[in-house]
């Protein structure tokens, strides 16, 4: 097998000095064993230990200060009942292990959620809630800077054999505990109720605020098929079976009242076209 290029060496140690826990005190240590020990020889070490350790330290703190402050303005309350050891533990871990894969600054506090999540469910010393706090403060980010919103009405009257055409920053969010009723303040320590719950979330088209609307059962399971792409007649039937209730006339007129409710905030814009 071909030696790795020196140049491919220096951005693979770059890459160590960002993402490995220990990587600081090691710089600090011995700068030399650490290029080293990723792969640099010869002139390309010498040069590079000759920069001295202080920039590659610097660059670290940097990058790593910069994430750590892009996933706190995301997730602040989530980061705030952490507390600032933990959070900074996890932050590290998550670096280390996993990393970013992606340009873009505000997919970060998702990636590290999404690794986070499985691990702060089975710690005990984790609030349950705490994941589902972490997914709806996310979900405000993702629907305040979604691309899509403001689409023109499609014309089509609803129709019960045709899918529906949503505004396209709505999202159906479930959660375990009803973390979307908690105070918004950073230093609060109120627990949510254990209750299932679920919101639809949306851009206002005039005021650009994320709204939140709590959906009852009927209601969650009815949009969750309709968002999917059903027909109006399948969403019914099927929302109506998975929230164990009858399709009668108290169901029907429910929905309508949804439907029209949607309809006047722009939410829902008509029978989908095509």
């Amino acid at each position: 097998m071909a030696e790795r290029p020196q140049d491919l060496q220096v951005i693979d140690a770059f890459t160590a000095a960002l993402r490995e826990v220990d990587a600081s005190a090691a710089i600090s240590r011995d700068l030399a064993a650490f290029y080293a020990a990723h792969g640099l020889e010869g002139a390309t070490l010498t040069a590079m230990v000759e920069r001295g350790a202080s920039r590659l330290k610097m660059y670290r703190a940097m990058v790593q200060g910069r994430l750590r402050r892009v996933i706190r303005e995301f997730i602040p309350r989530t980061a705030a009942r952490l507390g600032r050891p933990r959070y900074d533990a996890d932050f590290a871990a998550f670096f280390a292990e996993a990393g970013s894969h992606s340009v873009v600054l505000r997919d970060v506090p998702v990636e590290l959620v999404t690794w986070a999540a499985p691990r702060w469910r089975a710690d005990p010393e984790i609030p349950d809630y705490l994941v589902d706090l972490a997914r709806h403060e996310l979900v405000a980010a993702e629907v305040r800077n979604a691309p899509g919103g403001r689409e023109p009405p499609t014309g089509e009257a609803l129709a019960l054999g045709r899918p529906l055409a949503f505004d396209g920053t709505t999202r159906l969010q479930r959660y375990d505990h009803a973390v979307h009723r908690l105070p918004q303040e950073e230093d609060d320590r109120s627990e949510p109720a254990a209750e299932a719950s679920a919101l639809l979330v949306y851009r206002d088209r005039e005021s650009y605020r994320v709204r939140y609307i709590e959906l009852t059962p009927r209601a969650s399971e009815v949009l969750a098929r309709l968002l999917a792409g059903a027909t109006v007649v399948a969403a019914l039937q099927e929302g109506a079976a998975a929230a164990g209730e009858a399709l009668d006339d108290d169901f029907l007129v429910g929905m309508t009242h949804l439907f029209a409710d949607l309809s006047e905030r722009g939410v829902i814009l008509g029978a989908a076209v095509g």
